[in-house]
């Protein structure tokens, strides 16, 4: 979904987004599609504050801005602007690697300052859009977690991250540094023990069985965080929390 309420992006399988947006003298609503470079399945997209670029994530590795300023639709920029301009609709702007890995979830910060990703080897790969030059700064950061599936910045120097570990994790900025903060569910940072080992122990074997087998192999476990499952999205609610749902069903909302 975009940032305002004059259009929306959808990801699909057939290696196309579809850009919506409402025609009011025809009164419908209409698509105009971007294909430009994508090689497989669009997993996610994200919109910059300023409604006319988007970001899309793939499982052909790639994460990619596109040009989606819709004439009639959208105005002009006032002031530079993080990509360029380009009166060309799906236009491809700039281009960036995961580490060979699906992308799972793309954000931009408030700002559109920052431009974030997570990948499916565990890792999370922050983008600084702020700068003139076209080979833009990367910092990756890779854990020894699970992968993540979805994130959220809480504003333009705090993010949320959340995936198959059931526990969403905050990263901070300071300068132009990003860094792992802390996991945000405490119960599971302790050494207390779930079915035989840690939380993130127990986690990882039931990932594991369900690849390998198709099975549970841990079937009644009790994870030691709040969430039982994978955490497939994260929204905000207030200036100072923001809730999360999975997998398990459990809609949650924490306060930072």
């Amino acid at each position: 979904m975009g940032p305002s309420e004059t259009k929306f992006a959808v990801a699909s399988g057939a290696k196309t987004i579809s850009v919506c947006y409402f025609e009011e003298d025809n009164d419908w609503w209409v698509s105009k599609h971007i294909k430009k470079q994508l090689k497989s399945t669009v997993l996610c997209v994200a919109w910059h504050p300023g409604n006319i670029f988007l970001a899309a994530g793939s499982s052909d590795f790639k994460v990619r801005v596109y040009a989606a300023q819709v004439k009639g639709i959208d105005k002009k920029p006032q002031g530079p602007t993080p990509f360029k301009l380009s009166s060309t609709f799906g236009e491809c702007l700039a281009e960036f690697d995961s580490n060979s890995s699906w992308v799972h979830g793309v954000a931009f910060a408030p700002s559109g300052n920052t431009l974030a990703f997570v990948s499916h080897d565990s890792s999370i790969t922050f983008v600084d859009t702020s700068s003139a030059e076209e080979n833009k700064a990367t910092t990756v950061i890779k854990g020894a977690h699970l992968p993540f599936k979805t994130l959220l910045f809480v504003d333009d120097n705090r993010l949320v991250a959340a995936g198959y570990d059931a526990n969403p994790f905050l990263y901070s900025q300071s300068g132009k540094n990003w860094t792992f903060t802390r996991k945000l569910d405490d119960a599971s940072g302790s050494t207390a023990k779930v079915g035989g080992g840690t939380a993130a122990s127990e986690a990882r074997d039931k990932f594991k069985a369900q690849v390998s087998r198709g099975q549970d192999a841990t079937e009644g476990t009790i994870l030691a965080t709040k969430h039982q499952n994978t955490i497939t999205c994260l929204y905000p609610f207030d200036k100072s929390s923001f809730t999360s749902t999975g997998v398990d069903g459990f809609l949650v909302t924490w306060k930072l």
